[in-house]
């Protein structure tokens, strides 16, 4: 159905998670889920959504009596039905998130004629268990073994802040190889024959091979790059030319061409960032700036979602999780344009929805999700009302200094889950 309301798409993924379709395709075994057990597929997708941020027993009595019930689920049998659940069905849910904010074009560019994205990795702290150090890898520290951790990577919309692809592996796995699976993953959202793709990368993807992969995909780019990256661009870094064209020259294969340019930084401190767009430099300045929103990204799904805090010590549970939180992320940020702000000029600010505080609201209305067949449109009107209410000022031209701290601190302990 194309141009649906947010209405009527709520009622769309209501009904789709709760359909057969989904349950047969998404369960490990056929055998699963067959019979009637305490907690059904429905409920552990919903409680997923929702986050298990407290102790799980905690998550599981708010979720049953919000629902209008008194059935009891223990934290054990709750794991062990998590595990027969493939953390693609999250993916796949993503997905109908993507297709219905794109299908209508709903979608902002930069310019009305860039779709600017981002590539960006992180590293994600794991419960300390046999299963994920084995799995995810161990990183070795003063302590000892030290803890397993795995490598995350998005690529990211930076125009309408959604992931448009989500990749979780082993901490060894490299970022650029990575991004390569971003770019094919995804080549169906990016929208390269009505705007033309801007890909914006930090300096650990300055790389010539994947440049020419950028190209052979029709793309624009602008990367920043180490000024030390080859003899070509520490010629460049060593003029007092700003602006230049420049030749990456190889052996086995053709040579490759890229502009060049300087940026100097409040701070005084020089950027150089490699590009095939014909900006000015105050605009390339501009737009490097705008891949900060990929940081808050994962400031938002660490902080406010509480990633790290997971309640599986299983590989599938950590993936569940992950893929979950992810679609969370896009869910709320879908709800969140929908109550998009008229800005009153009088105001000394412009204003935005609280993110943080709009994901507190949201976890309870997707637990009043399963009561309803259909969700009524008033329940929904009343949620984008709240949400609506919860705005700050957008204060612009802010930069904060990045305090590095070398130590390694384990931030959301396993067995010291929040009970409220």
């Amino acid at each position: 159905m194309k141009n649906r309301t947010i209405s009527q798409f709520i009622n769309y993924l209501n009904t789709l998670i709760k359909s057969d379709q989904v349950l047969n395709n998404f369960k490990v075994e056929a055998k699963d889920f067959t019979r009637n057990r305490v907690i059904s597929f429905v409920d552990i997708i919903f409680i997923l959504i929702g986050r298990v941020t407290k102790t799980t027993m905690v998550e599981l009595v708010q979720f049953f009596s919000s629902n209008g019930t008194l059935k009891i689920c223990s934290p054990q049998a709750f794991s062990k039905a998590k595990l027969k659940i493939n953390p693609a069905v999250f993916q796949f849910l993503n997905q109908e998130i993507l297709d219905f904010y794109y299908e209508k074009k709903r979608n902002t560019f930069y310019k009305n004629k860039y779709q600017l994205l981002a590539v960006d990795g992180s590293m994600i702290q794991l419960p300390d268990s046999n299963e994920l150090g084995e799995i995810f890898i161990r990183t070795k520290n003063q302590n000892g073994a030290g803890m397993p951790l795995a490598r995350a990577s998005v690529l990211y919309d930076l125009n309408n802040d959604l992931a448009l692809d989500a990749l979780i592996t082993h901490n060894k796995h490299s970022e650029v190889s990575l991004f390569y699976e971003h770019i094919e993953n995804s080549s169906h959202l990016i929208d390269n024959h009505i705007v033309e793709p801007v890909i914006i990368l930090d300096r650990g993807y300055a790389n010539i091979n994947i440049i020419e992969s950028i190209l052979k995909n029709k793309m624009l780019f602008l990367i920043r790059t180490k000024a030390s990256l080859n003899k070509e661009v520490i010629e460049f870094v060593n003029s007092n030319v700003i602006d230049n064209t420049i030749i990456f020259k190889r052996k086995d294969r053709d040579n490759i061409s890229c502009r060049i340019v300087k940026v100097k930084l409040k701070s005084g401190e020089i950027e150089y960032l490699l590009t095939n767009t014909e900006f000015s430099i105050i605009e390339l300045k501009e737009l490097y700036y705008k891949r900060w929103g990929v940081e808050t990204y994962y400031g938002y799904i660490k902080s406010s979602l509480q990633l790290e805090n997971f309640s599986s010590k299983s590989a599938n549970g950590v993936l569940l999780e992950f893929y979950a939180s992810i679609f969370l992320a896009n869910l709320n940020q879908v709800l969140i344009i929908e109550t998009a702000l008229k800005n009153d000029q009088k105001n000394k600010y412009e204003y935005k929805i609280n993110k943080n505080i709009a994901t507190g609201i949201f976890k309870s209305f997707y637990i009043k999700m399963r009561m309803y067949k259909r969700v009524p449109k008033k329940i929904i009107d009343d949620t984008l009302t709240l949400i609506r209410r919860s705005k700050v000022p957008i204060k612009m031209e802010r930069s904060f200094e990045r305090i590095k701290n070398k130590r390694s601190r384990r931030k959301c302990h396993f067995n010291r889950k929040l009970a409220i």
